[in-house]
């Protein structure tokens, strides 16, 4: 199965009289990129093959360095991290890398991060955006699933009240943080989980919200989580296109899909794809042989 979609990233293969120019000169030739029609906040993966026949990205590549598209042109990227009461993260690899420099570009307001499990789209978005709640720089961090059965049958109503009906989503949470945590920072207002459904009508003011698992949005999920952005919020969106577990969601339907092609070149607008796991050595080999992968646009 290949998926269309904006990913937000254009690698670029050198020759080897290429690459003989770029380290004599320590600068990539202009002639090189000019023609490739970049779009705003575009990332530039500066690449050379080392072995065609490897399966695993970063053994067929040999990555020379990585910049990103201003609409004018090629600049370093933003490396921070983040070191905390509640958490330390770094960047793993060169998506990260990219994945950094978009969070910590305030000017951003629209984040999108898709990609192969173990990626780190959630993790350092969560992380990433607790740290700024805490450094006051926003009032709370938003998280937000759309609950979605996988396979043909669900497992009816859940009990309880709406905290417990939700309370699935505290434990997605407590992967990053512990639940202690979680449970402390919801009582201190700095964490909110809203049921997808009650985010209609709302402004989100002074806000970092995140959208997990956004590949189970359609159009009109997305157009109402986009619209609720008020002053000072950012919205991260986090997902795995191949993990889309209802028809609703696929094909012309992909709120996701659409996002990435309406907002491309925006300037508010980034998004990463990732093709490297840091889960584990298996769920990186398994992402790679069991699906296709992305075709890139």
């Amino acid at each position: 199965m290949a998926i269309n979609i904006y990913t937000g990233i254009k690698q670029l293969i050198l020759t080897e009289e290429q690459l003989a120019n770029y380290y004599e000169n320590k600068s990539l030739d202009k002639s090189i990129y000019e023609d490739e029609n970049l779009y705003n906040n575009q990332y530039v993966l500066i690449t050379y093959m080392k072995d065609e026949n490897a399966k695993r990205f970063q053994d067929k590549y040999e990555l020379l360095d990585v910049k990103k598209w201003n609409g004018n042109k090629l600049v370093k990227l933003k490396k921070t991290t983040v070191n905390n009461d509640y958490i330390k993260v770094r960047s793993l690899n060169l998506f990260q890398d990219c994945m950094v420099d978009v969070l910590s570009d305030d000017s951003i307001t629209i984040k999108s991060f898709m990609g192969i499990p173990g990626g780190g789209k959630s993790y350092m978005s969560i992380s990433y955006g607790l740290d700024r709640v805490l450094k006051g720089d926003f009032n709370k961090l938003v998280y937000v699933r759309n609950n979605v059965d996988i396979g043909d049958r669900n497992i009816g109503a859940l009990p309880g009240d709406l905290e417990q009906k939700l309370d699935p989503i505290n434990e997605v949470l407590s992967d990053v943080l512990n639940r202690d945590s979680v449970d402390r920072l919801k009582i201190d207002k700095k964490i909110e989980t809203p049921y997808i459904g009650f985010t209609v009508g709302r402004t989100y003011d002074n806000s970092w919200i995140v959208v997990d698992d956004c590949q189970q949005l359609s159009k009109t999920h997305v157009y109402n989580l986009t619209t609720r952005l008020g002053h000072n919020s950012v919205l991260c969106f986090c997902g795995d296109l191949f993990q889309t577990y209802s028809q609703k969601y696929e094909n012309n339907n992909s709120g996701i899909s659409y996002l990435h092609e309406q907002l491309k070149g925006e300037k508010f607008f980034s998004c990463v794809h990732t093709k490297i796991s840091e889960r584990s050595e298996t769920a990186q080999r398994c992402a790679e042989l069991l699906f296709d992968g992305i075709k890139e646009n």
